[in-house]
């Protein structure tokens, strides 16, 4: 029956999230410059939920045709030949170097300070920002809002440190702000880039989720955190191999979604199948259909030569969907980690643990269409299985 002239239709109702679908997320890295700068870009770069891009040079993407970008902002970061004049500058260049030398975080003897990364020889390749002058919090915000009149969907900010991360140019650490003066300043400047960016965009912050000043016990960084819309882990599961727990790093993304931000983890060092998988399997034991994963193995639009990572195809893992999960995940009496979707299952062998084996109750599919009616994972290791 049609409905009664000038009476408001019913809203259509919300998409049920697929929390089985892979969401694939990727970092802009120089192998990808062919595609971004292809005309054609978004064909190339639509597999990509979300990816990490650099302004000026995808500005012409994310304006023809590719929606998912992130221009990526430094929170705490200058770059060192940002500020050295040369001879050829223009007057206006050396007025903005030197404005922004003024911003750069000093010693008590004036001497420059560093972001302990890649240095060598006494220097390092970016000067550490005082993040607590409000020029340079102003001044990350005049670039994010000349960022945001191209079409990028938001801002991913680098280096939101809650501890002070300065060193000199050994790469030393030096005192050279106040903890807790140094955290209400990133606070403030992590607010600032989301009001820059605008209420209806996307901003995606990389902190280190297992340091404890980065603990959410913590009200100031829970603040920080709830600013953002979403939440990166650097290296994926990379760092539970190396020592992390497992079962701590899924924890924390579980108070992540209570919080309401979506958790995106990539690890560009997975270089092969089994770790590729391991991270997909990761994934699908915590999505809640707006997470993202991310891996290096097989991950490039086309193959090419050029670059490492690209000289397999994109793997058909990345293109999983197991559709709705059945429920939370759980740990099975066989001590390994499983979630059910209707169309399969994702079972995971934390790094450390002993191998074991486990019963399937009936048959499946694994990532390359061999039947499997058990698993034997070692840790570490992880199946994703369908029906």
């Amino acid at each position: 029956m049609a409905l009664a002239q000038g009476a408001p239709s019913a809203p259509a109702p919300a998409a049920a999230p697929e929390e089985g679908k892979a969401r694939f997320y990727k970092g802009a890295y120089p192998g990808l410059d062919r595609f971004i700068d292809s005309r054609r870009c978004g064909r190339y770069l639509d597999r990509y939920v979300r990816m990490r891009m650099f302004s000026h040079f995808s500005d012409r993407c994310v304006n023809r045709s590719y929606r998912g970008g992130l221009v990526n902002v430094n929170a705490q970061a200058i770059q060192v030949d940002d500020v050295r004049i040369r001879r050829r500058d223009s007057r206006a260049e050396r007025r903005r170097k030197r404005a922004l030398d003024r911003m750069v975080l000093r010693d008590g003897a004036g001497r420059r300070l560093y972001v302990p990364f890649d240095c060598a020889r006494g220097r390092c390749p970016q000067y550490a920002a005082d993040i607590a002058d409000p020029r340079w919090r102003a001044d990350l915000q005049r670039r994010v809002r000349r960022a945001m009149r191209h079409r990028y969907r938001g801002v991913f900010l680098d280096d939101v440190n809650w501890q002070v991360n300065v060193s000199d140019g050994l790469g030393q650490a030096v005192p050279a702000m106040d903890p807790a003066r140094w955290k209400r300043a990133m606070v403030r400047l992590v607010g600032g880039v989301k009001r820059a960016a605008g209420r209806r965009r996307d901003l995606m912050i990389n902190t280190v989720w297992w340091r404890a000043e980065s603990s959410l016990d913590d009200p100031m960084v829970q603040r920080g955190v709830r600013q953002a819309t979403d939440f990166y882990i650097e290296r994926g599961t990379e760092d539970t191999r190396q020592g992390q727990s497992y079962d701590g790093m899924l924890a924390v993304i579980d108070r992540l979604h209570g919080l309401g931000l979506g958790v995106t983890l990539e690890n560009y060092t997975a270089r092969d199948r089994l770790e590729a998988e391991f991270e997909l399997a990761s994934y699908l034991l915590h999505s809640n259909g707006r997470d993202a994963f991310g891996a290096e193995w097989a991950s490039c639009p086309r193959r090419t030569r050029a670059y490492v990572p690209c000289r397999t195809s994109y793997w058909r893992g990345y293109r999983t969907n197991l559709g709705r999960a059945l429920g939370p995940r759980t740990v099975r009496p066989d001590g390994l980690i499983e979630r059910r979707f209707r169309r399969g299952l994702a079972l995971v062998n934390p790094p450390g643990a002993p191998p074991r084996t486990a019963s399937l109750d009936g048959r499946y599919k694994d990532r390359d269409g061999a039947v499997r009616v058990f698993a034997a994972l070692a840790g570490g290791q992880a199946l994703v299985l369908t029906r």
